[in-house]
């Protein structure tokens, strides 16, 4: 996200032959074309539980007004994204994501809470669903979580940890997935991820499998990369440590910048944002226009590319 939020993800000038965009084409879906994904930058793509709702950020070039979006699917078909309830305006709002019994809703803002503009920085913000709306939100207390600086892809797990990304002296690269304990709006015990994923480049966009057997990330500034920054993956082995970080190459990564994982819950797809122009091939070049659009691949297919353990 901090890439996004300076407004320089730029896709690197790198060529995919015929053959590897007919391989993507075939793997990679366009998500709800020019309804979730338009010619306006859409990112960070979460669903809920039955896979009906999905909500996701929409910003103009340049990632200027912030804004989160719902849409319902029905018959196949999504409806027209509009803002959350809670959506203001004055303030820029991203990074959604649901806790795990879908009732809080974690995402980052330059929110004040005396509702002055000209905040620099982002927190970690949350919003309670009363009667199937989203709630007044109020930033996540607790010691040392929100910084001056910016906080970003925050993920609540069952184990009630809260995972986020920062650029804090207290890492060990430009940004690094920290958690902290989360209890009754609070979090405490702030401390690093796990090893698997900081390393000293970027990484931030974490999130998890329901089932906790998967976890993914998005990197940048860290050697192996396609382009811009890629998706990493790690998966659960048997005695319950996770794998080194797999990158999955040109089947799910592009020579662009790709970002924002997210699993659906029924474990069939993996979500994610991307700026590419090359893959899936059918889609219109008025959507396919150089901005961020959502995409989805199976988890059949990420599995079986898991198999060939491409290690890096």
């Amino acid at each position: 996200m901090k890439k996004l939020l300076l407004g320089t993800a730029v896709c690197c000038v790198f060529g995919f032959s015929a053959s590897a965009q007919q391989k993507n084409a075939a793997s990679i879906e366009l998500v709800g074309e020019k309804l979730i994904s338009t010619p306006e930058n859409e990112f960070n793509p979460v669903l809920s539980r039955n896979g009906k709702t999905m909500y996701f950020v929409r910003a103009h070039e340049g990632f200027e007004d912030m804004k989160i979006m719902v849409s319902h699917l029905s018959k196949g078909q999504w409806s027209e994204p509009v803002a959350v309830s809670f959506s203001d305006d004055l303030f820029n709002d991203s990074d959604p994501s649901l806790s795990p019994d879908g009732k809080t809703m974690f995402f980052i803002t330059n929110r004040t809470t005396d509702g002055q503009v000209g905040k620099k920085d982002l927190d970690i913000w949350q919003s309670q669903l009363v009667n199937g709306i989203w709630a007044t939100p109020t930033p996540v207390l607790g010691d040392k979580v929100n910084s001056k600086g910016d906080e970003l892809g925050p993920e609540l797990r069952a184990d009630e940890y809260l995972y986020f990304n920062s650029g804090r002296k207290s890492g060990v690269g430009s940004s690094d997935i920290f958690r902290a304990k989360y209890q009754d709006g609070s979090a405490s015990q702030m401390e690093l991820a796990p090893e698997e994923v900081n390393t000293t480049a970027f990484e931030g966009d974490i999130t998890f499998s329901t089932d906790g057997k998967y976890m993914a990330w998005a990197a940048w500034e860290r050697d192996g990369v396609l382009g811009e920054g890629d998706i990493y993956i790690c998966y659960k082995l048997k005695d319950n440590t996770w794998s080194k970080p797999v990158n999955l190459g040109a089947s799910l990564n592009s020579s662009a910048f790709d970002f924002t994982p997210h699993f659906s819950a029924d474990g069939r797809y993996l979500y994610f944002a991307s700026f590419r122009k090359d893959a899936p091939v059918n889609a219109s070049a008025e959507v396919q226009n150089g901005q961020s659009n959502i995409y989805r691949i199976s988890m059949k297919e990420v599995n079986r590319l898991l198999k060939k353990k491409t290690l890096l």
